[in-house]
């Protein structure tokens, strides 16, 4: 077996001081978030543990363990891999549990951002080196471990899988206060124009910010010393930075002070975020970028929404993908939004969505209408109308749409199908079969499979074998779904546009879920 063994070629790593002694493999470097520019075997952008053996002797990982449960010492066990001295092994904490002939490992568990107890153990179950009660709540972009010199668990600036952890940018904690803006973000029209003070309570605390969407650091942004005149549409983003600590949050407002009759026909949704995220080599819209997925291809974003009814506004951060398929290649694209604990909030909660009893959200699809006219309500109206015939459905609203000072019109954001979702509305926990057209989407394909063969190859008419084909299928929620699908005269279905799920439990039954009906209705 090739194992994915980084040697160490620096003697300042094979001397450091933080190792002496040190004789047994150490848990030397986590990222809960992983980085754009280290991916597994299937390209995708993975948490990571790093194992570093900091002995003289190559030590055996046979039938050693890792697991996120001090209740379950033996949750995934290694494979026969070695660790030669000063070297560093990488297993991806993705929840694909693979132990590959070239030597890539995944556990069967992943990292969670809020923090966690995590811990390596030999083959008789002793501890050998752990975070313990559990490493901290973790942000994008920072990964956590071992300081090269002290051996304190730090925060790093610059993640290193498979070398040597940078002390440079090295701390141990995020500033926790946050920039206070003396006028809140919100909608100013026939308003004078006003001067914009910027406060941190730590007077040895730093402030910077911009005014081109960019994010605040210490190497990009203006030093605040004065206020900031502030008298057409603009938005305004700072931070608090100070020797030897993290970054605090970011904070984004987004002022108005202009805005014509039809942008104030709804309300209003901006997104906020570093225009290279978006349109630079590595961004979003940019070229065939457009047409990759997963978490590599996600953004940070600030997400603000302004209810005309009150001139202020609620803000969020979190991560932007591209959604769809064929809209992909359309200038007016289609978005996913992502609330998580790495961003800040873990879900969003002010986003006013009718007909549903769920108002916080993990996921928001930003549906752009691709085959729809603007204003579009054929999808809404048909998921809508689901929800009338007394069946699990996906709710949305209507905005108006901006990214950074680019006005894109209508928008209808929506409750998106996934594990959150269905946990929402059904109960039962995240563990769920989630079958789409595209293919599978969550848990796997057993019961599927076991459903498409009873269908397929057995006499239906047969009471038993029907009998077997209810215990798969929830018929009512079937019948239901085809009478909307086929009276809508739904163009792009059943070959397209379908989700059926189940949550993993013995006697759950799949269910579908009506999607993308802008092809319907002959309107």
């Amino acid at each position: 077996m090739h194992v994915l063994l980084f040697p160490i070629a620096s003697l300042w790593a094979i001397a450091s001081p933080a190792f002496a002694g040190v004789s047994t493999p150490v848990l030397n470097e986590i990222s809960t978030m992983g980085i754009r520019t280290f991916l597994d075997e299937d390209g995708e952008q993975e948490d990571w543990i790093e194992i570093y053996n900091p002995t003289g002797q190559t030590v055996s990982l046979l039938d050693w363990s890792l697991s996120d449960n001090p209740a379950i010492p033996r949750k995934w066990i290694f494979p026969d891999v070695s660790v030669g001295p000063d070297e560093y092994l990488i297993v991806f904490a993705s929840g694909k549990d693979r132990r590959l002939d070239d030597g890539t490992l995944h556990t069967n568990f992943g990292l969670d951002t809020e923090g966690e107890f995590l811990c390596l153990y030999n083959e008789f179950g002793t501890p050998i080196d752990s975070l313990d009660p559990g490493f901290p709540p973790q942000r994008d972009g920072f990964s956590y471990g071992l300081h090269p010199v002290s051996g304190e668990e730090v925060f790093f600036s610059t993640l290193t899988p498979g070398e040597p952890n940078e002390i440079d940018g090295a701390f141990f904690e995020f500033l926790e206060e946050t920039v206070q803006f003396s006028v809140p973000r919100g909608i100013y029209e026939n308003h004078d124009p006003f001067l914009l003070e910027l406060n941190a309570e730590d007077a040895q605390a730093e402030i910077r910010y911009t005014t081109d969407y960019t994010t605040p650091t210490m190497d990009n942004g203006v030093v605040y010393s004065s206020p900031i005149q502030i008298s057409e549409n603009s938005a305004i983003r700072a931070g608090v930075f100070k020797e030897g600590f993290g970054p605090s949050w970011v904070e984004t407002h987004t002022y108005f002070f202009s805005l014509t009759d039809q942008q104030k026909s709804l309300p209003i949704m901006v997104v906020v975020t570093d225009p290279q995220h978006l349109d630079g080599p590595d961004g979003l819209r940019t070229g065939d970028n457009a047409q990759e997925r997963g978490r590599h291809w996600e953004r940070p974003v600030s997400m603000e929404y302004f209810d005309l009814n009150s001139p202020a506004g609620e803000q969020i951060d979190g991560g932007i993908r591209i959604h769809g398929g064929a809209g992909r290649s359309r200038g007016k694209k289609s978005y996913r939004l992502y609330f998580r604990n790495d961003y800040g909030d873990p879900e969003l909660t002010f986003l006013p969505i009718p007909g549903t009893p769920v108002q916080t959200f993990k996921r928001i699809v930003l549906r752009a209408g691709a085959q729809d006219l603007n204003p579009f309500v054929h999808d809404e109206l048909a998921r809508r109308t689901y929800g009338d015939m007394g069946q699990t459905t996906s709710h949305g609203t209507f905005v108006q749409f901006f990214t950074n000072d680019d006005y894109w019109l209508y928008y209808n954001p929506v409750e998106r199908y996934d594990e959150y979702f269905f946990d929402s509305y059904h109960g039962g926990g995240l563990d769920w079969d989630i079958i789409r057209h595209s293919g599978l989407a969550g848990g796997d394909l057993v019961e599927w499979t076991k459903l498409l063969d009873l269908v397929q190859n057995q006499d239906l008419s047969d009471p038993f074998m029907y009998r077997e084909a209810t215990r798969l299928v929830d018929v009512v929620n079937f019948a239901d779904y085809l009478l909307l699908n086929i009276y809508a005269g739904m163009e792009d279905w059943p070959n397209n546009n379908w989700t059926a799920a189940r949550l993993r439990k013995p006697g759950s039954r799949f269910r579908f879920y009506v999607w993308d009906a802008e092809q319907s209705f002959s309107l």
